[in-house]
């Protein structure tokens, strides 16, 4: 997610939440890749992280709120205020990246969930891919949906072909 931001920060309203925002859900996701399966509590240990480090900071207490709820936004993908909306599309970036970049990405996540059956990571992997495709938009702002939806839809679709090859063997 780190990666999108110097691109994209200029499209958010309040471009240093948002990318406190990033930095925030990226340190916690970092974490998690050198060490255990992923927590349910990801999204959540992400948020209390950035608050009380930027309460540390003197980071004004109106603004880390909206930090926190932006990246509590991460665990369902919801918001409706643009820099929320900034936030969700930076984490969903990846999606839309080039095919060596996503593949990447893909590994890693098989390797949070390395504790699930190959079938049944299969089968929950499929199911959140399908959700991305089902929308009719899957980034919400402008910018990035006009550079990255293209891609994200051609990423996933072979994904879940790949997904479903396993199951057919």
């Amino acid at each position: 997610m780190l990666c999108w931001v110097p691109r994209w920060e200029c499209k958010s309203a309040r471009a240093p939440r948002s990318e406190c925002c990033a930095h925030s859900r990226g340190s916690r996701h970092e974490r998690e890749h050198q060490r255990t399966p992923r927590a349910n509590d990801n999204e959540a240990q992400s948020a209390g992280l950035a608050r009380s480090r930027l309460a540390e900071l003197g980071m004004p207490d109106a603004a880390r709120s909206d930090i926190e709820a932006h990246v509590l936004a991460t665990r369902s993908h919801r918001g409706e205020n643009p820099d929320a909306r900034l936030v969700l599309d930076l984490d969903l970036a990846v999606l839309g990246a080039p095919a060596h970049t996503f593949a990447r990405f893909e590994q890693q996540i098989r390797a949070e969930y390395a504790h699930a059956s190959e079938t049944a990571f299969r089968a929950g992997r499929a199911a959140v891919l399908r959700e991305f495709l089902a929308r009719s938009e899957i980034y919400r702002t402008p910018a990035l949906r006009e550079q990255l939806e293209a891609r994200a839809r051609e990423n996933l679709e072979r994904r879940l072909l790949e997904l479903s090859e396993f199951a057919a063997d």
